[in-house]
């Protein structure tokens, strides 16, 4: 109640007392009633006022809030709180932790955006802030060598950026090996790779067939086969059929699809043959040997027959081994060879010619394949220290005088 409307109350009744005990007249009566009415009216129109606020409303004072904070220095103090009152009056204060429960507070440690509810009185309002670490890290790119491909700085949390893809001979680039999409340390990562697998063939140019090598690494080398060609020595892989071709050795590394070719030199065999459209034909020596051993092919041809005369009066020979599929020895074939001491004939043969083995003197056994059909006349005769020969029920023709002048048989 105001002091203006207490005086005014009290001066009414001063005044009626007053006039009650003197005894005024009713002039005097009508002015205090005049006065009294015109104060009650007064007091009746006079409001009551009231000095009283309260809160109403708090917020987040937007005008302190940054729109991220570094995590390392944040202080939740520059944060401010408005508070709003009845009277329309407004005050900043700043945020504590005690204007958080315990839980939210804690969540203020670590990187990210947090929402996080404020308490003053019994007032609540909403706080969103973002904290970043704002530490920053070295991420090296590296290839298989440790070359360095890129090098980057990266904010915490944050990725880095994949560099251009980088290549290897002989080599796919299949990624990297960690990722780095969120990057919280320093880093290295490292290109990984995927070998290319090539594949070597060879051709043998007439020879025993090779099978090719596959699944080969690039720059590495191999294990060659050795091919096989009758009648001729293996010389090597080369890169091609020319003889300015490079040779292709055990050492030498694969960089790439390959086909490496046989190369071959005639064997200088010590006898004479002629080669015909599918066999050869022994015909004779080119040297004097003591041991013949004729083989089963000459330049992938079998050996089907001994020329007449083809080792006729050779003092030199004293063994000779004949291949399983001869098929005949021609007239004469070794007459004379005075020092033969051994035979071996092959399981193919069907014919011996007139005086094949004539006065080989020093022949002591024979042994003849089953499957021999024709010895010719004379054909061991005058083969004075032969004691022993076999001759086999296929034998169908026999010529004269087979054994004449053995002083065994």
């Amino acid at each position: 109640m105001s002091y203006k409307f207490s005086f005014k109350i009290l001066l009414v009744f001063s005044l009626i007392l007053l006039f009650v005990l003197v005894g005024c007249n009713n002039n005097t009566t009508n002015i205090t009633t005049e006065m009294t009415t015109e104060m009650t009216t007064e007091i009746s129109t006079t409001s009551i006022t009231t000095t009283e606020k309260y809160l109403v409303e708090i917020a987040i004072d937007e005008e302190s809030l940054e729109t991220f904070y570094d995590l390392s220095d944040f202080d939740l103090s520059t944060i401010f709180l408005k508070l709003q009152y009845s009277d329309g009056s407004e005050t900043k204060i700043p945020l504590s932790v005690n204007d958080f429960s315990t839980g939210e507070i804690d969540s203020l440690s670590q990187a990210g955006t947090h929402t996080l509810i404020v308490v003053y009185q019994d007032f609540t309002t909403e706080l969103v802030i973002t904290l970043k670490n704002l530490n920053t890290y070295r991420v090296t790119f590296k290839d298989y060598n440790n070359y360095i491909i890129d090098i980057q700085i990266v904010m915490h949390g944050e990725g880095a950026e994949a560099p251009i893809a980088p290549t290897r001979v002989g080599y796919e680039f299949s990624g990297w090996n960690t990722d780095f999409d969120v990057v919280t340390s320093e880093l290295t990562v490292y290109a990984i790779y995927n070998p290319i697998f090539y594949r070597v063939d060879f051709e043998t140019n007439g020879g025993s067939s090779c099978a090719p090598v596959e699944d080969v690494i690039y720059n590495s080398p191999i294990s060659l086969p050795i091919p096989t060609k009758e009648g001729y020595i293996f010389l090597g892989w080369f890169m091609g059929n020319d003889l300015e071709d490079h040779q292709f050795y055990s050492t030498s590394l694969v960089t790439g699809n390959l086909t490496l070719y046989a190369r071959w030199d005639e064997i200088n065999y010590n006898f004479s043959y002629i080669e015909e459209i599918d066999s050869i034909i022994i015909t004779g020596m080119y040297i004097n040997i003591s041991n013949l051993i004729i083989p089963e092919t000459v330049k992938g041809k079998p050996v089907i027959g001994i020329a007449k005369e083809a080792f006729v009066n050779n003092a030199n020979l004293e063994s000779v081994t004949l291949p399983d599929n001869l098929q005949y020895i021609g007239d004469y074939a070794f007459y004379g060879n005075t020092n033969l001491k051994e035979l071996i004939i092959g399981s193919g043969l069907k014919s011996i010619g007139i005086g094949a083995f004539y006065k080989c003197l020093r022949l002591t056994s024979v042994i003849l394949p089953e499957g021999l059909e024709t010895l010719g006349h004379s054909a061991f005769a005058y083969c004075s220290n032969l004691e022993n020969i076999v001759i086999p029920g296929s034998v169908v023709e026999v010529g004269r005088n087979l054994l004449l002048g053995n002083n065994y048989l």
